[in-house]
């Protein structure tokens, strides 16, 4: 006689196989986090509206960014914040004095609005007062302040629209800093523009450009970012890090305290390094080894070794392994990563509870900041059936545990659109592997 079948159980699993979700939190005191439904939270300080949320005050626990929806990259700047829909657009809140927006006047908004003419964007970049767009045909487009040149079009005129960069093609990144902008070419070079009072343009001198630069002694880059504070950083396909500009606290990570480096130097003790933030004062390294390593100035613990000694080279963050995104305050001095699991972690100052935890003040160690956008088991119930998914959102693998008089079940993943992408036959505790799953939302069936 055949079994009878149980009615079809459907769960809800949220996979994403490079994370649960993108956080940013290079704001002054202001975060963000982009959700996997394509939504955008943010919290943290709120006067000019850069949490988005359709007011003014400031929130210690994270907020719902006004009318935002099939969000892929998010990027905060000092006060404000930029987004990239699925359709190619940019959207922006926040401070518009010097028309950061880009939405055609220099009227602050504490909603979204979006950037003018500007269609095709791969990749944004908020500086402190100024935002950087990518497009994929290669070329570059800024707007906002343009104080020594940072928009590099060949002036020092604001502009409230996006302009072109003067001469940059082929360009596969980009980083919007406090003062200066970074551009990384197909192959491999690194181009800078902007103030260069400390060497942060990295050609050899210290004068300010209004048109790129290229960066002298490097080839074979592969990550760059640009510190609120006059200084640089790249990280070179061997995986070793090299900065230059501004160095009084150490920031370079190369164990010396001097004035400046008007080219790069190699931070020291840095191997395997797979991506890195530069803060106002301070610098973070992720590890192919998911371990952290921080230097710079550590005033309000921004170090996270439960000091508040400065360090001129790189030193391991203690008791924080298990990282897949980092994260850093521009214009002040904190720090956050987000962990394969999901969970958030932060340390340093959190004066305007940009921690997202609901708490405010300062760590010298990290703390468990908040999971934001996690359901960490997923259960759904009908009658006597239990069907217990976890991780949710998922990574590498989910665990299934079925509560139902039945040894043997068949569990189907299943796509948005209908489409069977992977059907197994597990136990009652079962364990399935999501090798080669495309980040996206998907259903369990189960029978």
């Amino acid at each position: 006689m055949k079994s009878l079948l149980k009615p079809l159980l459907i769960g809800l699993l949220i996979f994403n196989q490079c994370a649960f979700a993108q956080i940013n939190s290079g704001g002054g005191f202001h975060a963000l986090q982009l959700c996997n439904d394509g939504t955008v939270k943010a919290w943290g300080r709120n006067a000019n509206g850069q949490l988005g949320n359709g007011t003014y005050v400031d929130s210690s626990v994270p907020v719902q960014v006004y009318n935002m929806s099939n969000v892929t990259a998010i990027s905060s700047g000092g006060l404000h914040s930029l987004a990239i829909k699925s359709d190619s657009t940019v959207w922006a809140w926040g401070m518009n004095t010097s028309g950061q927006l880009g939405n055609g006047n220099n009227n602050t908004s504490n909603f979204p609005v979006q950037v003018n003419n500007l269609t095709g964007i791969v990749a944004i970049s908020a500086g402190a007062v100024h935002s950087l767009a990518l497009k994929s045909d290669g070329t570059v487009w800024a707007w906002g302040s343009n104080a020594n040149g940072r928009l590099g079009i060949g002036t020092t005129v604001d502009s409230n629209y996006p302009v072109q960069v003067t001469g940059l093609t082929n360009v596969k990144a980009i980083s919007g800093a406090g003062s200066h902008s970074l551009a990384l070419k197909n192959d491999s070079t690194v181009w800078t523009w902007g103030h260069n009072n400390y060497g942060q343009l990295g050609n050899g001198n210290n004068t300010t450009s209004l048109i790129p630069v290229q960066t002298i002694g490097l080839s074979e880059i592969v990550a760059i970012d640009g510190s609120n504070r006059y200084s640089s950083v790249a990280i070179a396909s061997d995986s070793t890090v090299w900065s230059w500009g501004y160095n009084e606290y150490g920031q370079l990570g190369n164990g010396l305290f001097s004035t400046a480096s008007y080219s790069p130097v190699q931070a020291i003790g840095l191997t395997n390094v797979v991506a890195v933030e530069l803060g106002e004062y301070h610098a973070m390294a992720l590890k192919s080894d998911s371990t952290i390593w921080t230097w710079r100035r550590n005033d309000f613990g921004q170090l996270g070794h439960g000091t508040a000694a400065d360090s001129s080279y790189p030193t391991q963050v203690a008791n924080l392994n298990g990282i897949e995104k980092i994260a850093h305050g521009m214009m002040y001095s904190y720090s956050q990563v987000v962990k394969y699991d999901g969970t958030i972690w932060s340390w340093g100052s959190n004066f305007y509870g940009n921690f997202g935890n609901g708490t405010t003040g300062f760590n010298n160690t990290p703390i468990n900041a908040t999971i934001l956008c996690n359901v960490t088991n997923l259960t759904q119930n009908s009658g006597d059936n239990v069907f217990v998914i976890s991780p949710n959102p998922a990574t590498n693998f989910i665990d299934i545990k079925i509560n139902y008089p039945k040894n043997k079940h068949v569990v189907q993943i299943i796509g948005m659109d209908g489409a069977l992408q992977k059907e197994v036959v597990v136990d009652k505790t079962d364990r399935i592997q999501l090798d080669n799953f495309a980040s996206g939302v998907y259903l369990l069936k189960l029978s």
